[in-house]
């Protein structure tokens, strides 16, 4: 019974360091993703100024 409880409680150490890793990918990748929709806006404000701009000068 002993050796049973001990190979289980190195699997739940080794599953729970494996978790811990992946929670810190995870958020990692939810850091570095870029907000597309905030991307997209602002191209399109630089978009229609630059525009602007070019129908004020003609």
């Amino acid at each position: 019974m002993v050796p049973i409880i001990e190979k289980q409680n190195e699997e739940v150490e080794f599953l729970m360091e494996d978790n811990q890793k992946l929670r810190v990918k995870s958020t990692y990748s939810k850091v570095k993703k870029p907000n597309l929709r905030f991307l997209a806006l602002k191209r399109m404000k630089i978009f229609f100024s630059e525009k602007k701009g070019k129908k004020g000068k003609s």
